[in-house]
């Protein structure tokens, strides 16, 4: 003889029934929103903490170069660079005007390459003109 026991109210392949399904989702989304907004606070905490050692570094080098400046040595490096700048601006100066010169001195040079075959072409018809 067998035994018949009555059918369940869901199938044990599917899981537990919908209703507790939801609120299962909803407890695991509840869950996970929470653990995402701690990562988000803790994220926020770390950036700040982060910007501010990089903003403390870059006020101790503004300060150092200030102090540099200051010193003697920084105003010789200052007129140093100056004097350089001065001198690099000469030096760009003088190339632009060899330059200029250079293109005058080559149209100068076709002006008259020019003009010497106007004249040789001139002296040809003179010649021609006269012993003819």
């Amino acid at each position: 003889m067998s035994i018949k026991r009555p059918a369940p109210d869901h199938d044990d392949s599917r899981g537990p029934p919908e209703g507790a399904d939801s609120e299962e989702a909803r407890a695991r989304a509840d869950k996970k929103r929470k653990v995402l907004e701690e990562n988000k606070a803790a994220q926020r905490k770390r950036g700040n903490r982060m910007f501010g050692v990089m903003l403390g570094t870059l006020q101790r080098a503004k300060k150092q170069v200030e102090q540099v400046e200051d010193s003697g040595a920084g105003k010789k490096r200052a007129q140093l660079q100056e004097r350089l700048r001065e001198k690099l601006d000469a030096e760009r100066k003088e190339a632009i005007e060899k330059t200029e010169r250079e293109k005058e001195m080559r149209e100068l040079r076709a002006e008259i390459a020019r003009r010497e075959d106007e004249i040789t072409a001139a002296e040809s018809i003179v010649s021609v003109l006269t012993c003819g």
